[in-house]
């Protein structure tokens, strides 16, 4: 069967102005080097912040990291370890320590020495559209669990506390009703029970969804252009 060009035209212009779904990368863990190290005592969790990172790597180019290790001795060691290396890189989570665990947390809002778990965030991310916050991951059955945090200008929700699956954990954007999920200012990724039997590798953090519309003009102008095609081809055939 064979369609004049005009119709060809006229789906390709349609195809190139329809909305199109695609993910939003929160980190990528593409970049950034970093060692965070926390021993059980004294109590209190390491942090450490990267900024000037591209945005299209981490959501706002600001990543803060945090590891806790619990136990209570200075034995028991959290860390949390990127290396790039222009592959698919993931950051290594480990703990050290018999009977205990430690928590990882990486907190995006944009704001480089900001005070982190507030409104003050500058994402001002419109999440509306999209359908989950994922985490992609190498961890083993029954190990580690993971959870969600979001904050808006006014406000701030959590999910519960989830097993991490070895694959893609989602978080659906759903369960957030208490928020305007068109005022997005922070998002925080919380990682916990990472015991010595069960380290963790985390390769992606990404919203899932939302919709994308081109330029009006790339589609106009690839349009006209099949139609003139098509009008002088049609001519030529007279």
């Amino acid at each position: 069967m064979r369609f004049p060009l005009v119709t060809v035209a006229a789906l390709l212009f349609a195809v190139l102005l329809a909305p199109s779904a695609r993910g939003l990368t929160i980190d990528n863990f593409e970049e950034g080097d970093f060692l965070v190290t926390d021993p059980g005592s004294p109590a209190a969790a390491t942090s450490a912040e990267q900024s000037g990172l591209l945005t299209s790597n981490v959501l706002g180019g600001v990543r803060l990291v945090r590891a806790t290790a619990g136990g209570g001795t200075a034995a028991n060691v959290a860390t949390a370890a990127l290396t790039t290396t222009g592959l698919d890189d993931s950051v290594l989570l480990s703990h050290v320590g018999v009977n205990t665990d430690s928590t990882f947390v990486f907190i995006y809002d944009g704001v480089a020495g900001g005070t982190a778990n507030n409104s003050a965030g500058t994402l001002n991310l419109d999440l509306s559209a999209a359908l989950s916050i994922d985490i992609t991951a190498t961890a083993p059955v029954g190990g580690a669990h993971a959870r969600v945090i979001l904050w808006t200008s006014t406000t701030s929700q959590g999910t519960a506390f989830d097993p991490l699956v070895n694959g893609v954990t989602s978080f659906p954007l759903s369960t957030f009703g208490l928020l305007n999920l068109a005022d997005i200012r922070q998002i925080q990724v919380t990682i916990s029970d990472v015991s010595a039997a069960n380290a963790v590798a985390v390769t992606h953090i990404e919203a899932v969804g939302g919709v994308v519309v081109p330029e009006p003009s790339t589609g106009l102008l690839v349009g006209l252009g099949l139609f003139g095609l098509a009008v002088g081809r049609r001519r030529s055939e007279v």
